[in-house]
């Protein structure tokens, strides 16, 4: 899967709706002793005055800083029931119940009647359901105490409302045990009319939540099972939509792998084969059949057998010398190959030869040139080939080659002097806006490491006259590659004092403030560019001393600014390591801050650990394990989640709670994830200056 610049390097926020700042808090690691954490300079008693004494602006706020306290703020709970007879304020009390969670049980019945007065779907331009957050979300939170409300619910006449309690409890999952007679009479019923979308989405849920409750829904699986037989049956659909039934069964115990296989083989090729692929060594029932199937007469299924061998079974050497032999081009199904054997590794190896052939006999192609590196991780025989995919002219070949290289770090040195040129080429990204050979590009310098300096001049030239990316897709007008000018800043940042040939020309992105600010991002990677030079950079203390003046306040948008951090925030944290009185200016900055997120990253950026930086911390590692989760369900490769790992790292020691998930990420299956994971490690024990953690007691990134 490629991803999209948008979702790889920019910041990803919480959410706002209806003025309240969705914010989620767990695994969070409290900064100083329980009765002395403050959140933006005042404790939780003091927000719980505030929550009760207060203007409404000053309640509305209170609600806010209540949620980062999460389970903590349980004593709040009656004044937040009282806040949801409000409703300017009722949006915020309801997200901040829901952070408490359990110990909210209370607000049940009030949040069940806003759940019934206001309804949870909306109904796409697709014709497809979605269910809107808010009260289901706090229901969701505090779980067991909620299920008898949802159950009334769930059997009630509002079909609109019975479809959003089966949904509800499904987020309850095994808490909800109690709902699984109701849930399973869903499967009993009738089948509705193909018109009846309400009907059908009912149904869904029920199945999806019966899976969730886990083995307590055993008395679920014949109904469950004979749903599955009918989709099999369904010779119609081109999609089936058995999966939801199927992750069903595997959740309660009853995986319902001999069907797939039947239903592969009958159809002689098919969907099953990925869903198979899917559960991976969970359908280990299913090896013996797809080996037979490699002989079979039809390349498409001797290629989808293989496919689903190497997710149940690796290596699969009998699979790989399918998929080898199923590489020419010119096959229709040929397109899935080179990403399984990817997938294997330097398992693969046998396939190198053809991958290689096909780069040397004509275009290179995206999904080759991801499978080499990944099958030839030590980069002898691949780095060549990726020097000469730079020169493509396809810009989306430029950047899967950069990135690539990237993967490779200092293994990838021999490419230097190429990427440094392909830079000077001023080469855009495509018109659809899915990548940035730029930001790759520059990124690749930056992974090889101290043994690319000599690439600081073309990355000063491309920062000094960024390209200009041309219309389309989602751009009416050409504009200036932000994100590519960006990805060089910072760059050349990580070069510390060797980059100091670069301090003229931050200088002066500093200064070039666009028209509406639109190259906010650019400025604010080149005002930390310059702190990380260090001494060499201060001549641009008065700049940096500028942009803060003249820059968003610290109190600009108070607590709700849920934005990244301002190019003041940046200049702030510069002069913090670049002028005498640095130090002074950035603890009143943080003292005045009332954004969380801002405070957190410039005293993370000091090496200060915060409360608002571990409720921060906890709330993007749910949202990162959301999107990994997703991807896994899809069958995809998380390669659109840089950015929910990355911005841990600008949290600097900030982000020390996350440092035990990253290392778990250290061994994640896909390599991207591996290095980005290794990446942010670094940056946030390298951040880390505490004398505690300066005699080694801190996690540190493994080997």
């Amino acid at each position: 899967m490629r991803r999209s610049p948008k979702t790889t390097r920019r910041w990803i926020v919480p959410v706002m709706v209806g003025g309240a700042l969705l914010i989620s808090v767990g695994r969070v690691i409290p900064a100083e002793a329980d009765d002395e954490r403050t959140f933006c300079s005042k404790t939780l008693d003091g927000w719980i005055k505030a929550l009760r004494h207060g203007s409404s602006r000053e309640r509305a706020e209170a609600a806010l800083a209540l949620s980062y306290f999460g389970p903590d703020a349980r004593k709040a709970v009656p004044d937040l029931v009282l806040l949801l007879r409000d409703e300017r304020l009722a949006r915020v009390a309801v997200n901040a119940l829901g952070r408490i969670g359990p110990d909210a049980a209370q607000a049940v019945p009030h949040l069940i009647e806003r759940f019934v007065k206001q309804g949870c779907l909306h109904y796409t331009g697709m014709g497809s359901i979605g269910f809107n957050p808010g009260a289901r979300d706090v229901l969701v939170r505090i779980g067991a105490a909620a299920v008898p409300a949802l159950l009334d619910v769930l059997n009630g006449p509002d079909r609109d409302m019975r479809v959003c309690a089966a949904e509800a409890l499904g987020g309850i999952g095994p808490a909800a045990r109690a709902a699984v007679p109701s849930l399973l009479r869903e499967l009993h019923a009738e089948q509705p009319e193909l018109d009846d979308a309400k009907a059908e989405a009912l149904r869904h849920q029920a199945v999806i939540a019966l899976g969730r409750v886990g083995p307590d829904a055993k008395a679920a699986v014949p109904a469950l099972n004979t749903l599955l037989d009918r989709e099999l049956a369904d010779k119609e659909t081109v999609y089936p939509e058995e999966w939801p039934i199927v992750e069903a069964l595997d959740r309660i115990g009853a995986l319902p792998v001999a069907k797939l296989v039947d239903g592969f083989l009958r159809e002689e090729g098919s969907w099953r084969s990925f869903e198979l692929a899917k559960l991976g060594p969970r359908a280990r029932a299913a090896i013996p059949a797809l080996r037979q199937a490699l002989t079979h007469p039809q390349l498409r299924v001797r290629i989808d057998a293989a496919i689903a061998l190497t997710s149940i079974d690796p290596p699969a050497p009998d699979a790989v010398r399918v998929l080898v032999a199923a590489l020419d081009p010119h096959q229709e199904d040929a397109w899935k190959v080179p990403e399984a054997l990817g997938r294997l590794g330097p398992e693969a190896v046998a396939a190198l030869p053809v991958l290689i052939g096909l780069l040397n006999k004509g275009p290179a192609r995206e999904d080759v040139i991801e499978a080499l590196v990944r099958i030839d991780p030590g980069g002898a025989v691949c780095v060549p080939l990726l020097i000469k995919a730079l020169g493509d002219t396809d810009s989306d070949i430029v950047d899967a080659a950069a990135r690539a290289l990237g993967l490779l770090g200092p293994r990838a040195r021999p490419a230097v002097p190429v990427l440094a040129a392909t830079l000077d080429r001023k080469i855009t990204g495509p018109f659809q806006n899915e990548g940035d050979p730029i930001a790759d590009v520059a990124r690749a310098l930056g992974r090889i490491g101290p043994e690319a300096r000599s690439a600081i001049p073309a990355l000063i030239r491309a920062l000094k006259s960024p390209p200009v990316m041309p219309a389309g897709f989602d751009r009416e007008e050409d504009e200036i590659d932000q994100e590519g000018a960006a990805a060089c800043a910072r760059v050349l940042g990580g070069f510390g004092p060797d980059a100091k040939a670069a301090v003229p020309t931050l200088i002066g992105v500093l200064r070039a403030r666009d028209k509406d600010d639109e190259n906010w991002e650019v400025r604010r990677e080149a005002a930390l560019a310059l702190g990380r030079i260090g001494p060499d950079a201060t001549a641009a203390v008065p700049v940096l001393r500028k942009v803060v003046d003249e820059g968003p306040p610290p109190t600009s948008g108070g607590m709700w600014g849920g934005g990244p951090p301002q190019v003041s925030d940046a200049a702030v944290v510069a002069l913090f390591h670049l002028a005498p009185d640095g130090k002074g200016i950035a603890e009143t900055w943080a003292d005045r801050s009332r954004s969380p997120i801002r405070r957190a990253f410039v005293l993370g950026a000091m090496g200060r650990p915060s409360f608002e930086a571990d409720a921060i911390t906890g709330t993007w590692l749910e949202q990162l394990d959301r999107a990994l989760s997703d991807a896994a369900d899809e069958g995809n490769e998380p390669l659109f989640i840089e950015g929910y790992i990355d911005r841990l790292g600008d949290l600097g020691v900030g982000g020390r709670s996350a440092v035990p998930r990253l290392n778990e990420l250290r061994r994640h299956r896909n390599p991207w994830v591996r290095q980005w994971a290794g990446e942010v490690l670094g940056r946030i024990t390298r951040a880390d200056r505490s004398p505690e953690r300066a005699s080694g007691t801190t996690n540190q990134p493994p080997d």
